[in-house]
């Protein structure tokens, strides 16, 4: 286990389990949304979303240990003579509260590849029964229309803090708190996704991008910040 405030990494003994303390979280959210699909450009929507929550007693798996989060928990983390950790108590926790707010924004964008085949006249009763040739929803000519399709999305958080309890300073995941192994919350974060399906043989795509994140230090001898650079992963999916 790394330790944060020495700056080193140990084997040390984990308590794990439930707990049966936990207290029942409470929250409150404000969502308001606004999709625009213009007329002009067919199959083109844009959607701007705005998100506020506040919660309360929130239940959470024990986090990282920082300096912040011993600070915190001191009950939970036991260290020798010479003040190397041996021993950290993981079961989940209550946060006395969260607040978090973010703007999220994007487009999305499909439509048909070449020339779409018609029904013809009387083709809406889905065609002839078992034995007899097309089944219910199957165009004249064979199989389905071919199609492409984008989404692309931008996360900027505006607020992203925790109060591990009264009296505690706030831990401020964008600037430098962290409660995961991946530092703390990134400031923006992009995600995509497209596809193309013709003629019954498709590709997809799925992007992420995560923004850069930091873990600071406690400020003791042989104790630094800790960097976590941008990271951005694409998946493809090929299906016939």
């Amino acid at each position: 286990y790394y330790d944060f405030a020495r700056g080193e990494s140990r084997f040390i003994d984990l308590v794990t389990g439930g707990n049966p303390a936990l207290l029942a979280e409470s929250r409150k959210d404000l969502k308001i949304g606004l999709d625009w699909a213009p007329r002009f450009i067919d199959g083109f929507s844009l959607q701007v979303e705005y998100f506020k929550n506040k919660s309360e007693n929130t239940t959470s798996s024990f986090p990282l240990l920082t300096p912040e989060i011993e600070a915190a928990f001191p009950g939970r983390v036991t260290r020798d003579a010479n003040g190397q950790l041996i021993r950290l108590d993981q079961r989940p926790v209550n946060f006395a509260e969260e607040r978090s707010e973010r703007i999220r924004w994007g487009f999305n964008m499909s439509g048909p590849i070449g020339k779409q085949q018609q029904r013809g006249p009387g083709a809406g009763g889905g065609g002839r029964g078992p034995g007899g040739g097309r089944g219910p929803g199957m165009m004249p000519g064979g199989g389905p229309p071919s199609r492409w399709q984008l989404a692309l999305y931008h996360t900027y958080r505006i607020k992203d803090e925790i109060l591990i309890a009264p009296g505690i300073p706030v831990l401020d995941l964008l600037d430098g708190s962290a409660t995961s192994s991946l530092g703390g919350s990134p400031r923006h974060e992009l995600s995509l996704n497209s596809g193309v399906f013709l003629k019954g043989i498709g590709i997809r795509f799925e992007g992420s991008y995560r923004g850069a994140t930091r873990a600071n230090g406690s400020g003791l001898p042989g104790s630094s910040d800790l960097y976590f650079s941008d990271q951005f992963s694409l998946n493809s999916f090929l299906f016939v």
